[in-house]
């Protein structure tokens, strides 16, 4: 770099003028490997410096490389071993450790049923029935398509309200889900109208009542596009009975009765140890 400006002042003072791109480009290209990113960075940002200016930075830049070098020179040295009294060496022929058995692994007790054949004894996956079904086509793994488990945004004055935008919220994913099947056109079924399950008979009523009365005013009209749907047919709205909404005790207290009936429908157990 002391080099270059010295040709460069020697030439100036002869009448020959050297271009600062070209010393500029010169000084770069001389440079080695570990200035890599630096000439990188230089070309970037299209930076116009003078040869005095560049050795100035050049020197911060080594600077900076040699406290790299540092860090590296640290990071390679052997790890530091915590300084003690030793628990003496091993010695051939000795004693091992006594390793503790493995505890096994809880199976189906004695009277647990199975939800496929209703015996008793084994579970639904270790089902010799249950299996055989699966392998010859009989039964269908279902799969989950689209869900959701989250806080409603706006606030709700009533369970009717609450559900009533829950179905409203639901019937635009399905539609659009059910819109773009139909665009693919490898589903027949899928014209026909999407059947919603609700237990709540208010939030039916508004869902299937085309006008609006005084206690529905405050709600967001954007909510009230299920009533769009169910005109057009693309979504049919149904009463499921507490009996048989396996979701319900995620949304209320039950009885315990019912309550137990809908976890063992959900597949959960409690778990003995």
């Amino acid at each position: 770099m002391l080099a270059m400006t010295g040709h460069a002042k020697k030439l100036s003072d002869l009448g020959i003028v050297i271009p600062n791109r070209l010393g500029i480009n010169r000084v770069l290209q001389s440079l080695p490997p570990s200035y890599k990113n630096f000439v990188m960075n230089y070309n970037m940002q299209n930076m116009n410096k003078e040869l005095p200016e560049l050795f100035g930075m050049l020197k911060a830049a080594e600077i900076e490389i040699k406290k790299e070098h540092q860090v590296l020179m640290v990071n390679k040295t052997t790890s530091f071993k915590k300084q003690g009294k030793s628990k003496g060496k091993f010695k051939k022929g000795g004693k091992k450790a006594a390793t503790p058995p493995m505890k096994p692994k809880n199976g189906p007790k004695p009277d647990a049923e199975c939800y496929y054949c209703k015996e008793k004894g084994h579970w639904k996956r270790n089902c010799s029935k249950y299996l055989a079904d699966l392998k010859s086509g009989l039964v269908k793994k279902k799969k989950e398509v689209s869900w959701a488990s989250s806080k409603q945004c706006t606030v709700a004055k009533s369970s009717t309200e609450s559900e009533y935008i829950a179905a409203s919220e639901a019937s635009s994913e399905a539609v659009w889900m059910k819109r773009f099947i139909v665009e693919l056109g490898v589903v027949p079924s899928a014209l026909d109208p999407l059947i919603i399950y609700c237990d709540n008979m208010g939030a039916i009523a508004n869902a299937q009542e085309p006008r609006s009365h005084k206690r529905l005013k405050h709600i967001k009209l954007r909510y009230h596009s299920i009533r769009e749907y169910i005109e057009d047919g693309e979504v049919k709205i149904c009463k499921v009975h507490t009996d048989l909404n396996v979701a319900d005790p995620l949304t209320k207290a039950l009885p315990r009765a019912k309550h137990d009936q809908h976890q063992n429908a959900m597949g959960v157990r409690y778990i003995t140890m």
